[in-house]
C-alpha cells in the first residue's frame, strides 16, 4: 500500500514538473527579456530628456509622436490577423510565407496611401513651430523611413510570436 501511495505521489509530482518547469521557463525568459527591453528604454528615454536641449528634445518628441500614429495607421490590425489566419498549423512554413506575402502587400498599400498624407499634413501642423525647412524636411524623411522599417518589422514580428521564437522578438524590439 505504501508503495501503491509513494508510486502516485511519484507520478503527480513528475505530472506537475512537466507542466510547470516549461512555463515557468518561459516566464523567465519574458521577465528576463522585458525587463531589459524597458531598462534600455527608459534609459535612452532619460538620456533624451536630460542631454538634449529642450527645443530639440520637442523636435525628437513630435517626431516621436507622429511616428507612432504614421505605425497604426499603417498597419489597422493587418499584423494581428497573422495569428488567427495560421492557428494551428504553426509548422507549415509555405503557409505562413503565403499570409506573410499578403500581408506585406496589404501593408505596402496602406503605406502608400498614408506616407504622402503625413508628408503634407506634418509641415502644416508643426509651421508655426519656427523650424526651418530643412529641419522639418529631415523630420518627414525620418518619419517616412522609421514607419517603412516599423512596418516591415510589424510584419515579421508576427511570426515570431507566432513561431514562438520570443528571445529573437525581444532582441528585435531592444534595436
Amino acid at each position: 500500500m505504501n508503495s501503491y501511495i509513494t508510486y502516485l505521489r511519484t507520478g503527480r509530482a513528475q505530472a506537475w514538473k512537466a507542466f510547470l518547469v516549461p512555463k515557468l521557463r518561459r516566464m523567465a525568459v519574458f521577465l528576463r527579456s522585458q525587463g531589459i527591453a524597458t531598462a534600455g528604454n527608459l534609459l535612452y528615454g532619460f538620456l533624451c530628456v536630460r542631454l538634449l536641449p529642450i527645443p530639440d528634445y520637442a523636435e525628437y518628441a513630435v517626431v516621436f509622436g507622429f511616428l507612432g500614429t504614421l505605425t497604426v495607421l499603417s498597419d489597422i490590425g493587418i499584423s494581428g490577423t497573422l495569428l488567427p489566419l495560421v492557428g494551428e498549423r504553426i509548422d507549415d512554413f509555405q503557409l505562413i510565407a503565403d499570409y506573410v506575402a499578403s500581408l506585406r502587400q496589404l501593408a505596402h498599400w496602406t503605406y502608400i496611401a498614408v506616407a504622402p498624407l503625413i508628408a503634407f499634413v506634418f509641415p502644416l501642423l508643426v509651421r508655426h513651430q519656427g523650424w526651418s525647412l530643412k529641419v522639418v524636411a529631415a523630420m518627414v524623411a525620418i518619419l517616412l523611413v522609421a514607419g517603412w522599417s516599423a512596418r516591415a518589422s510589424g510584419n515579421y514580428s508576427a511570426v515570431l510570436i507566432i513561431r514562438r521564437d520570443l528571445t529573437v522578438w525581444y532582441r528585435t524590439q531592444m534595436i
